[in-house]
C-alpha cells in the first residue's frame, strides 16, 4: 500500500468519516480488503493537492463533499462500475487533471557557518534560492562572527561532514558542488572522498576581517587532494597570491597568475582581481585560454561574503546546465548587482541578493 499527499491535508469526508480515520481505519483491515480492489484516488480542484491509497476500499468512494471546516470545496469524483462489479474511482479522474510538477537542480555548499548570515552557508544558499536552485549543505566550522569580525571557530568533526555530504547525495540528485571553508587538512580529506559531481572550490583562507579560515599546513593539502577533482578553483587575490608565493599588482600579473595556477593544478582556474586598482577584472584560464569579466568597480560600499557568493551562483549556474565560461559571465554580474544594491542594516552593508 502506498499513501502520498502533495501539500496541505483537507478534512475531505467519505460516509461521515475524515480521510485520515479513513485511512487509519483501512490500514487496520487491509488484510480483509477485496484483492478485486486495484485502486482508487480522490482529485480535489486541479491546482489543489491530490491524495493517493492503492489499494483502497471501495466503500470510502462514495459521498464525496466539501469539508465544513476549512470550507474548501471537493470535487465530486467520477464513479464507475468497475469489471468486477464493485464500485471504484477511474483511473482517468485524477490522471488527467493531475499537473506536472516542477523540478529543481539541485546544489551543495560545503563551508563554515557564518552566523551574521552575510557569507558562508547562509550566503551560498540564499544565492541557490535566488536562482532557483535547490540548496543543500554540509557545515564544516561553526564560526561566531558579524561583519566587523570572526571571534571563534569551532570545527565540525570530519565524519560527521562526510556524512552530511552521504545523507544529501543519497537523497538528491546533486548536479554541482562547491567548497568554501575547510578548516584543517582532515575535513579537506573527508570532502575529497565524499563528493562526486561537479565542484567548485573557493579556497577560502583568511575572512575578511583577517581572521585565519584555514590552517596553513592545510593549503598543501588542499592543493594535492581537492583542487585536482575541481571543475574550477576560485581563489581571490590575496589567496592567489598565497598559492603562487608571489605579490600579484596588475592586470597582466594577474593573467599571469591565471595561467600558471591552471598550469600547475591541471584544471581551470578563475583569479578575482576585484581588489586591484581600476575595473574589477576577474580572469579564467580554462582548458588553455584566458577569458577576461570585468565590471565597473563600485565605490562606497564595505561588504563581506562576495567570495562566497560568486562561487554559489558560479556553482548554481553549472547546475542549471551552463558550461563553465557562461557560468563565470552570469555569476559575475549577480555579484556585481549584489554590490551595487546592497541594503544598509545597521552598521554595515549587506548583498541583495
Amino acid at each position: 500500500m502506498g499513501f502520498g499527499a502533495l501539500g496541505v491535508l483537507h478534512h475531505i469526508e467519505f460516509d461521515g468519516l475524515t480521510f485520515r480515520q479513513c485511512f487509519e481505519s483501512f490500514t487496520l483491515k487491509r488484510g480483509e480488503v477485496d484483492e478485486h480492489i486495484r485502486s482508487a484516488a480522490l482529485l480535489l480542484e486541479e491546482s489543489e493537492p491530490f491524495f493517493l491509497i492503492e489499494p483502497f476500499d471501495a466503500t470510502f468512494c462514495h459521498n464525496l463533499t466539501s469539508c465544513e471546516r476549512c470550507g474548501l470545496p471537493s470535487k465530486p469524483a467520477a464513479i464507475r462500475q468497475s469489471k468486477f462489479g464493485v464500485p471504484s474511482l477511474s483511473a482517468s479522474v485524477y490522471t488527467a487533471g493531475m499537473k506536472k510538477r516542477a523540478t529543481m537542480p539541485v546544489a551543495l555548499t560545503i563551508a563554515g557557518s557564518d552566523s551574521g548570515g552575510g557569507a558562508g552557508i547562509q550566503a551560498d544558499l540564499k544565492t541557490f534560492q535566488a536562482l532557483g536552485v535547490f540548496g543543500t549543505s554540509a557545515i564544516t566550522a561553526i564560526t561566531c562572527q558579524n561583519p566587523a569580525g570572526v571571534s571563534a571557530v569551532q570545527p565540525v568533526k570530519p565524519r560527521i561532514v562526510a556524512e552530511q555530504i552521504s545523507q544529501v547525495c543519497t537523497a538528491f540528485p546533486v548536479r554541482a558542488a562547491k567548497t568554501g571553508m575547510l578548516y584543517d587538512a582532515k575535513i579537506i580529506r573527508a570532502v575529497a572522498g565524499s563528493v562526486r559531481c561537479r565542484l567548485v572550490v573557493d579556497p577560502v583562507m583568511v575572512a575578511t576581517s583577517g581572521v585565519r579560515l584555514l590552517k596553513p599546513d592545510a593549503i598543501r593539502v588542499l592543493q594535492k587532494v581537492l583542487f585536482p577533482m575541481a571543475t574550477v578553483v576560485t581563489p581571490n587575490l590575496a589567496e592567489a597570491e598565497v598559492l603562487l608565493g608571489c605579490l600579484i599588482r596588475t592586470l597582466p600579473e594577474l593573467r599571469a597568475a591565471a595561467q600558471a595556477l591552471a598550469d600547475r593544478h591541471g584544471v581551470a582556474f578563475l583569479v578575482k582581481g576585484g581588489h586591484l586598482t581600476g575595473d574589477a577584472v576577474d580572469v579564467l584560464c580554462a582548458s588553455n585560454r584566458l577569458y577576461e569579466f570585468d565590471a565597473p568597480h563600485i565605490t562606497g560600499v564595505k561588504t563581506h561574503g562576495t567570495g562566497c557568493v560568486f562561487s554559489a551562483a558560479l556553482t548554481a549556474h553549472l547546475a542549471l546546465g551552463y558550461g563553465l565560461v557562461e557560468a563565470v559571465g552570469r555569476a559575475k554580474t549577480l555579484v556585481t548587482h549584489a554590490i551595487r544594491d546592497a541594503v544598509k542594516i545597521g552598521r554595515y552593508h549587506a548583498l541583495k541578493i
